[in-house]
């Protein structure tokens, strides 16, 4: 990767670090920025709000190394020194939110995940928040699926001999149920057999995809929403 510039501010200078230009597609490149990367404990990935660069976190970045931390940072796209999507040079333009999700996607499992010292720590502020919350939250859902894939069978645990952990089960299992019919009545075609698999190995994380999908797809029409291909 080529090296990439940290700049001093008037009233911040900079805590050392090493910034670089991390490629993506078709000549776009990120610049990222790493600090103490020597601690035993651990990372900050520390995720700038938007319109933000990474220099306007100077004093939080020496806060954390002073206490011992691993920092590190990027510009997100369109903003700072990253590649932008609009020909404005100075516009902090995005064409969608996603662009955001598989940028940071790209850059933790290529990159910081090889170069930092573990356990990492997100920390966020503002729009930087709610995308490290998106990527850790699919990461914590994955992670704990395939763990349960390993473990004791459900009716072979405690839970079931609990009162609370039989009312739940109904719970769950009947709205999973109910979710099924709905989705074998409103697709009509094999797509529901797809959808149903997934809702059986996901749970409810199918079940949100499913809703976000008709919603897409129904056009504000409340009916197409829950009928589907039945109107």
């Amino acid at each position: 990767m080529k090296d990439a510039a940290l700049f001093e501010l008037e009233n911040s200078s900079c805590p050392g670090g090493k910034a670089y230009y991390f490629e993506l597609e078709k000549e776009k490149k990120l610049r990222i920025a790493l600090w103490n990367l020597d601690s035993k404990k651990g990372t900050i990935f520390l995720q700038s709000g938007r319109t933000e660069f990474i220099e306007k976190y100077y004093e939080v970045i020496s806060e954390f190394i002073d206490r011992g931390y691993a920092v590190a940072m990027m510009d997100w796209r369109g903003q700072g020194l990253s590649s932008r999507v609009a020909r404005n040079k100075k516009i902090g333009h995005i064409d969608n939110f996603k662009t955001y999700d598989q940028d940071f996607s790209k850059v933790m499992n290529e990159y910081f995940k090889h170069h930092c010292p573990k356990p990492v720590i997100g920390f966020g502020h503002s729009m930087g928040g709610c995308l490290l919350i998106s990527y850790f939250i699919s990461l914590a859902m994955i992670s704990v699926i395939l763990w349960a894939q390993n473990q004791t069978s459900l009716f072979d645990s405690i839970i079931p001999t609990l009162p609370w952990g039989i009312v739940s089960l109904v719970d769950l299992y009947s709205g999973f149920i109910l979710i099924a019919i709905w989705m074998i009545y409103r697709e009509k075609n094999y797509t529901s057999v797809v959808w149903v698999f997934f809702l059986i190995i996901l749970g409810n994380l199918t079940t949100a995809v499913y809703v976000i999908y008709c919603i897409n797809n129904s056009k504000n029409d409340i009916k197409k929403f829950f009928l589907g291909k039945n109107i």
